[in-house]
Formats: C-alpha cells, structure tokens, sequence
C-alpha cells in the first residue's frame, strides 16, 4: 500500500440555501470525511485508525455581508491524523540498538464560532 494514503476515502456534503426576503437568504451546509486506516511508514509496518470528520454551519447571506455559525469536528474523535517514527536516541534496547519512538499529530478537537464577512464593492 501506498503510506499515508487510505484505500478508502469517503466524503459527502449536502448544502440547502432558501431565500427568505428579497435580498437575504438562509443556508445550512454539512460535510462528512471518513477515511480508513492507512500506513505511515514506507514499510507499511505502523498504521493509524479510520478518521470520521463531521461539520455543519448554518447562516444569512446579504449582498453586502454574509453571517455564519459553525460546528467543526462534531463527533469530537482525537484519532491521530499523522504519525512519524524516529530512533530515541537518548535509550538503547538489550542489543545495543536505539528503539523506535513516534510523533503522534492529533485531530483538532470540537470548535464553535461564527463569523461575519463584509463585502466592499463589486
């Protein structure tokens, strides 16, 4: 297999925008990742888990400005997004040797906010 590459990926988002005057509309949008198990290592000897990402945001969109609400990481899962493999070499094992040690990279957890974008011009 390919390292840091899954077999499987899967991604999927339904948008829905509805006006409710003349000059301002409300849309909902969500996005869903998954992506399987892949190998970090060109030897394909250590891998990381399935990731699930889900988002959402929802808002009012004006021809001057656009305000938004939004929820990343939904299900909040801290699996690693990356992993790296070096030697130690502050340790030596029984035979002399410098044993592995990895660099976990976690997926950011759960965050909210909003956000407002004014437009100037055409």
């Amino acid at each position: 297999e390919i390292p840091n590459s899954s077999k499987t990926n899967f991604v999927t988002s339904l948008q829905y925008t509805t006006t409710l005057t003349a000059d301002l509309d409300w849309f909902t949008r969500t996005d869903y990742t998954f992506e399987e198990r892949n190998f970090t290592t060109v030897t394909n000897t250590e891998e990381i888990g399935n990731r699930k990402l889900w988002n959402a945001r929802a808002g009012l969109d004006h021809e001057d400005w656009r305000f938004t609400i939004f929820v990343t990481h939904i299900l909040d899962v801290q699996d690693p997004s990356a992993m790296l493999g070096f030697p130690d070499l502050t340790q030596f094992n029984e035979t002399g040797q410098n044993p592995e040690t990895y660099a976990l990279t976690a997926t950011p957890g759960r965050a909210a906010g909003a956000e407002v974008i004014v437009r100037f011009g055409n």
